[in-house]
């Protein structure tokens, strides 16, 4: 960037970090580090004990490279929320960037998916796994259909109320629960890693014609870190608890979105390296026939299908000690992930009211712990609901697919509205903005078709909501500053339905022509945010301080 441009960015982010005030009873306890573990401990949640192995399903052995471009793709959407959560160190803030660059209906949108179809599922997700691992010590929790007992649903009920017990304690207490199980998480996956390619690591599933093959062609990578790149977004926890750290770290706040990243790459390149040099497919084969499944050499498919993978692998080499903490592991890590999304919660119900699409009683934030205790509550009532709607785990996983990467989009549209506002000449972020919608794009579509419609349906759905609180006169419209969200969401459903099969589409437009024409689209929606955005600053309720 120019000198000049530079000053202008420096006077932004020194203009706008104290614009907008949180609630007076938030306590300000997370560190740098605290920041960094929060964001691993969901990008690496419980999803490590299966993903590596679904990603092979789509890749083989190249799932490495899936693993790679999907952090490569995620990088300028991360870059883009680390400078929102400087210009903006508040609690909520993933939806609210949105309202302050483009107001109520974009903003509306934005909490709707990050509190209903990603953060409030995923509780009764994990509750679901754990119980998973616990019916293999304990087989009494699952009817053999996989749907849980009623002694099945009173633990996973009991553990999603012993999650928000921790949250209520506050931010301390999720930090320093999510810092321990992340560690051990942490140890677990290298120690399975390092013992590996010590002791078993062969390149044969590499180099062997007749194993090394990519299952789908090139389109098969990109499907591939589809599916990996759902690990990644967990980068949002900085910008969901930026308003809780110390005051002394909060200029480099934009720093732990992007060391996590870099932790977490590595890490699951080298885990996927790992693994796939592991496998003995001679070994694996009376494992998995046990499971039902007939696995043989570039059998990848089987391998994705395997129970507990990791402790597959483990049992085939005779170590019985790894098998167990695998286990193990299948019940801390789910916990672990649970403990954080469910402190987020509260804080989403509060960003969603003081933009004023929730009652008042969401702003209210308990003296003693600095907990929103309103949206701790309605949160509890609605995982406990989600357990009993959405019975069983594979299901649950669907509707959390269903629910799509819509949000990310409404990052690169904030900045460059933003700026855009200010009259702020920023070369930097006009390159990097542009890339990030065109990943963001490109994120949504690998999501795949069905599930794409079904996310912008499920989304679509909370709109009247929205309306009611217009049309009362308490919350902004601002509908002329978000139609071009709402027209973009539609004409990538489009394309995810007429696009390349592997992404579930008709093959009308193949790969690599999608791609071309979702970077073309991107970059028009680009420009038309930016055009799109408020010319003034908007107003936000007032908090609650009793």
């Amino acid at each position: 960037m120019s000198e000049k441009s530079e000053k202008n960015m420096e006077d932004l982010k020194n203009s706008t970090s104290t614009q907008y005030k949180d609630s007076k009873h938030y306590k300000k306890a997370l560190g740098f580090w605290d920041n960094v573990m929060l964001n691993i401990g969901t990008m690496i949640g419980s999803g490590i004990l299966l993903l590596p192995f679904v990603v092979a399903a789509y890749a083989g052995p190249y799932e490495w490279i899936s693993w790679l471009v999907a952090g490569i793709f995620i990088l300028p959407v991360i870059l883009i929320y680390s400078l929102l959560v400087e210009l903006y160190p508040v609690s909520g803030g993933m939806s609210r960037y949105p309202y302050y660059s483009h107001g109520g209906l974009v903003s509306f949108l934005a909490s709707v998916n990050a509190i209903f179809y990603f953060s409030m599922i995923i509780i009764p997700i994990e509750a679901q796994a754990i119980v998973r691992y616990l019916n293999l010590f304990w087989p009494v929790l699952l009817e053999p259909s996989g749907y849980p007992t009623i002694l099945g649903y009173t633990v996973e009920v009991i553990l999603t109320v012993l999650v928000s017990v921790i949250v209520y304690f506050g931010v301390r207490s999720v930090s320093t629960s999510n810092f321990v199980i992340t560690a051990i998480k942490l140890g677990l996956i290298l120690l399975f890693g390092l013992t590996m390619f010590l002791f078993f690591w062969s390149p044969k599933n590499f180099t062997d014609p007749s194993i090394a093959v990519m299952p789908m062609g090139i389109p098969g990578i990109f499907a591939a870190a589809g599916a990996s790149i759902f690990a990644y977004t967990g980068f949002r926890r900085t910008a969901i608890f930026a308003g809780e750290s110390k005051e002394e770290i909060v200029k480099k706040l934009n720093w732990s979105e992007i060391v996590a990243w870099a932790i977490v790459l590595v890490v699951y390149v080298f885990m996927s390296v790992a693994i796939v040099g592991a496998i003995d497919w001679e070994k694996l084969a009376p494992i998995a026939a046990k499971m039902g499944i007939n696995l043989y050499p570039g059998n990848w498919a089987g391998i994705a299908n395997l129970s507990g993978p990791f402790a597959a692998i483990a049992l085939g080499y005779g170590l019985i000690w790894m098998y167990y903490l695998f286990l193990l592991d299948g019940i801390i890590s789910p916990f672990g992930v649970s403990i954080v999304e469910q402190g987020g919660l509260p804080r989403l119900f509060y960003a969603a009211a003081k933009a004023k699409y929730m009652p008042k009683a969401f702003l209210k934030v308990d003296k003693k712990t600095g907990t929103p205790i309103w949206g701790l509550i309605v949160s509890l009532i609605g995982e406990i609901v989600y357990l009993f709607v959405i019975r069983l785990y594979s299901q649950s996983v669907d509707v959390v697919v269903a629910s799509s990467n819509i949000l990310y989009a409404t990052g690169p549209a904030a900045v460059i509205g933003i700026l855009a506002r200010k009259k702020i000449k920023s070369t930097l972020y006009s390159i990097l903005a542009p890339v990030a919608m065109v990943s963001s794009s490109l994120i949504f579509y690998w999501a795949t078709y069905p599930y794409t419609l079904w996310g912008t349906i499920a989304l679509f759905l909370f709109l009247p909501l929205f309306i009611y609180y217009v049309a009362k006169g308490e919350a902004r419209g601002d509908i002329k500053n978000g139609i071009w969200y709402l027209t973009y969401i539609i004409v990538l459903d489009i394309i995810s339905y007429l696009g390349e099969t592997t992404f579930g589409g008709k093959g009308i437009l193949s790969f690599p022509w999608d791609f071309v024409v979702i970077t073309i689209v991107a970059l028009i929606f680009t420009y038309w945010a930016k055009i799109s955005a408020l010319k003034e600053e908007p107003e936000e309720a007032v908090d609650i301080e009793e």
